[in-house]
């Protein structure tokens, strides 16, 4: 615990304030994101910090315009503290009293961080310190309004988080999501092997079937203590977003496995309805997390009897995808679900295709497939809460859609309701924002889903499970009578992918990609990143990254970049390095290594994408080209991925990846994490704060627990 007392001069006498910490870094300036916030005119928006080393208690100075001063003497490079030592800011006097052990909130006198005003602190009041931009942002709007309160959860004593997130969780079990959200692990895991078959090629109106089935292998460790009997289960759930292929009879289904090479399968008739290439998308769940998609591209033909006949029982698509361990008790509490279908029938009055009749169609287990949903394509969207290994059902509905899911919201994001937020002044930029999520959350969710979402209990964790990896969740509004809340605010927020999706990530060696020419912006992201490994290996020249893109072992990887990416492609951005480009492309998938006996280079490692500009993008809420890279680390295996939706300014990027990495380190969830960032960088009317999107399992942390 760490104890500090400051004092302040005040014209009617002396203020004095006492904090506690239990974290390792302490901040102190006079802006709001600040640990302890010193609001006058000499002291700088990021003024000094206090850092917790294996030496000492360590004073730097973040090159203040008045400086630090340590017993009299002006701090020019980082010094260690003792017990007794006054550091002077300003008008304060701060001394630190104790620290036995590793530095949770502060707590003043009144509850709340920070001192009494002392005079009003804006930028027109301090000298203008154009060669610190890395280091000053500008003043962050927070209050009672904006605040992120289930946030304060995570800050109290576990005792308190445990009874708190218990009572509070919308499942059914509210004690046993307790003790989930208190950090609880079964060390009980699966490593599944998943198969998926069917034939190449199908006649129009021929019915085949799809096979889906899986292997369990326990761990050896698990496999030693004599734990033989152990079950689990596989969420399977279809999607034929094309219209080629319908599934009369069923789009979603469950696998139980047993551990043991006992194999579980599941079949799924599906029948040609027009002729072409089709694509069948097959996710597979587990505990809500989506830990693959395996995608079959079968053939559709107009054959005659005898062509039928003579088709190859060797013709078959196979896929077979090695689907990492999974701790049970790190998937999510709830899970969004979006899935796309095509028209499922087609006039045939000309000669086209021809099919059964609408009376001839079953209606699926979902009822999705019905005689009405068969002539018109829709999204069909549900919400689920988690139990033990199914999940229920507590709100579902569809969303027709014109065209294609990802055709319409390009349009929408290309259109003058969204390029409005970048042209309206700064008092009517937030109800612009606002606007632009309630029309997303109008085009994506149903009614009855977006009421079942706005009545869940704040700080709950969601998953949304959707293919289209650029959609901005985090900006869509869900409302609860009179309030609304953006999903990046109301929940503990990441999405889907088809990653190894590891409970634990390792904290060395990590590797730090910068284009050149922005040492300066990235000295923030630096000291973060060297909290979690002293060994930081910094890259700004093509030829030095590209090796290290195919040795496997790095636990995490932070991409930067200050001004450096080309966002002509919306999808793919590419980052100029000295030397050359690095693109999305030259991530190679995980499978071209496992068909090799090769472990493969990311396997369970982190990446942070981060695509930012020196100043504030004129266009807040353009694309910011990172879809690929997401898309590309995932199927290399990344167990996480942190990535920007669209761009923001480097001060913004620097200031979350310190705070997202703080609390990180601090033993936070991935998905509290980046709550609390999304918190420190929040500012009326400036979207930033919504860009960072999560994919992976919400409840995975950093090293050992």
């Amino acid at each position: 615990m760490l104890v500090v007392v400051v004092r302040s001069k005040l014209a009617n006498g002396q203020e004095t304030s006492t904090f506690e910490y239990d974290q390792p870094v302490i901040t102190i300036g006079r802006a709001e994101v600040n640990d302890i916030v010193l609001p006058t005119p000499k002291v700088s928006k990021r003024h000094a910090r206090l850092e917790v080393t294996p030496h000492g208690l360590v004073l730097t100075d973040l090159k203040s315009t008045n400086g630090t001063y340590l017993n009299g003497r002006k701090v020019m490079a980082a010094v260690l503290v003792g017990e007794g030592d006054h550091v002077h800011v300003g008008e304060f006097s701060i001394e630190v009293k104790s620290a036995t052990g590793m530095p949770s909130k502060p707590m003043g006198k009144s509850g709340q961080p920070g001192f009494t005003a002392l005079a009003q602190a804006s930028a027109d009041t301090e000298p203008n310190d154009q060669n610190q931009t890395s280091n000053e942002e500008p003043p962050t709007r927070r209050g009672a309004a904006y605040r992120m309160s289930w946030l304060d959860d995570w800050a109290a004593p576990s005792s308190q988080r445990s009874a708190g997130s218990a009572s509070s969780n919308p499942s059914r079990n509210s004690s046993r999501t307790g003790t989930l959200l208190e950090g609880h692990r079964r060390e009980s895991s699966m490593t599944f092997v998943l198969q998926a078959s069917m034939p190449g090629l199908i006649s129009v109106g021929q019915h085949v079937s799809l096979r889906v089935w899986a292997d369990a292998r326990m761990n050896a460790k698990e496999a030693q203590s004599g734990r033989l009997r152990l079950s689990s289960a596989l969420e399977v759930s279809l999607s034929l977003p094309d219209g080629k292929i319908e599934a009369p009879h069923c789009d979603h289904g469950m696998l139980q496995v047993v551990n043991g090479g006992q194999s579980a399968e599941m079949v799924i008739s599906l029948r040609g309805r027009d002729v072409g290439p089709a694509r069948i998308e097959l996710a597979v769940c587990h505990r809500g997390a989506r830990i693959a998609t395996l995608t079959l591209r079968p053939e559709i033909r107009a054959m005659s009897l005898v062509e039928l006949g003579e088709l190859s029982p060797h013709s078959e698509i196979q896929v077979s995808t090695p689907l990492e361990s999974v701790l049970p008790a790190c998937g999510p509490h709830v899970i969004l679900r979006l899935r796309e279908f095509g028209p499922l029938l087609a006039p045939s009055e000309n000669g086209g295709p021809v099919g059964p009749s609408l009376g001839e169609t079953q209606p699926s287990i979902s009822g999705s497939h019905n005689q009405e949903n068969a002539r018109r394509r829709r999204l069909k969207v549900d919400l689920c809460l988690l139990h033990e290994e199914t999940s229920e059902i507590v709100a579902s509905g569809e969303v027709p859609l014109e065209v294609p899911l990802s055709d319409r919201l390009r349009t929408f994001m290309a259109s003058q309701e969204v390029e409005r937020v970048g042209t309206v002044i700064d008092s009517a930029r937030e109800s612009a924002l606002q606007a632009v999520g309630e029309s997303l959350a109008s085009m994506l969710l149903p009614t009855s889903v977006r009421e079942a979402l706005g009545a869940l209990a704040p700080g709950s964790w969601l998953m949304i499970d959707s293919a289209e990896t650029w959609v901005p969740w985090e900006l869509v509004r869900v409302s609860r009578g009179l309030t609304s809340h953006y999903l990046g605010e109301r929940f503990a927020l990441s999405r889907s992918g088809s990653g190894s999706y590891v409970a634990r990530f390792a904290t060395m060696p990590c590797v730090l990609v910068t284009p050149p020419g922005g040492e300066a912006m990235v000295r923030r992201e630096q000291q973060a990143l060297a909290s979690l490994d002293v060994r930081l290996r910094q890259v700004n020249r093509l030829m030095d990254a590209l090796p290290l893109l195919s040795q496997p072992g790095m636990a995490a990887w932070h991409i930067t970049g200050h001004g450096g990416f080309d966002r002509a492609d919306r999808s793919g951005a590419s980052l100029r390095l000295e030397e050359g480009v690095l693109s999305p492309v030259q991530v190679m998938p995980a499978a071209r290594f496992r068909k090799s006996g090769q472990t493969p280079p990311f396997q369970g490692s982190f990446i942070f994408i981060a695509v930012s500009e020196p100043t504030a993008p004129q266009a807040p809420l353009a694309p910011a080209g990172t879809s690929q890279w997401v898309e590309r680390f995932l199927a290399a295996g990344a167990g996480a991925v942190v990535a920007t939706t669209f761009p923001l300014s480097s001060a913004k990027c620097a200031q979350f990846a310190e705070t997202f990495y703080r609390a990180w380190s601090s033993n936070r969830p991935l998905a509290i994490a980046a709550a609390e960032a999304r918190e420190a960088i929040r500012a009326d009317g400036d979207p930033a704060w919504l860009a960072f999107a999560v994919y992976g399992l919400p409840g995975a942390r950093l090293g050992s627990l």
